[in-house]
């Protein structure tokens, strides 16, 4: 990943402080400059997608990929969150290769912690763009469900009357 912005760390430093904040993501796009992460949905793709995935840059929808703004998880491509805090949930699961992240961000909220997304620190993350398939693990699936199933099926960051199949908010009828 090569950051963008002169920002880092304190971008990031100025949220993880906050009392109410668990983990903070960035802005990350692929190198041909669609999004890859402006916040994790829960239940999106199964247990998780990535909001305005494969979406060329813009302000997204309602304005989500260019404001601070809460979401039940971030990537770990680019996470800040407080040594007192990791340790509190004791960090990552070494089991979850791939939904490590989901599993560390909703360890906090049972905290009573919130998870938050920022534009205002953007990072290039250097490989080509990831196909549904590549986001996809079963097993994985499997155990974030028996923990979380409730935050999954009804993540409170993403509005039930949005699509669960697509990452770009549009509306399921």
């Amino acid at each position: 990943i090569d950051l963008l912005d002169s920002d880092y760390p304190f971008g990031l430093i100025e949220h993880t402080q906050r009392e109410d904040i668990g983990a903070a993501g960035i802005k990350i796009i692929y190198p041909n400059g669609f999004f890859y992460h402006t916040g994790i949905l829960l239940g999106v793709n199964g247990v998780r997608g990535y909001a305005h995935r494969n979406i060329w840059q813009s302000p997204g929808y309602w304005n989500f990929a260019a404001c601070i703004r809460n979401y039940s998880a971030v990537s770990w491509d680019f996470i800040g969150v407080s040594k007192d805090k990791f340790e509190q949930v004791n960090g990552f699961d070494p089991q979850l290769n791939q939904l490590g992240d989901v599993d560390f961000c909703l360890k906090l909220i049972r905290k009573g912690y919130k998870n938050l997304y920022t534009p205002y620190i953007s990072a290039v993350l250097n490989r080509s763009v990831h196909f549904l398939e590549e986001m996809r693990n079963i097993d994985e699936e499997a155990v974030i469900l028996k923990r979380y199933n409730n935050y999954i099926t009804n993540d409170p960051m993403h509005h039930e009357l949005l699509s669960k199949t697509l990452e770009d908010f549009s509306i399921t009828m």
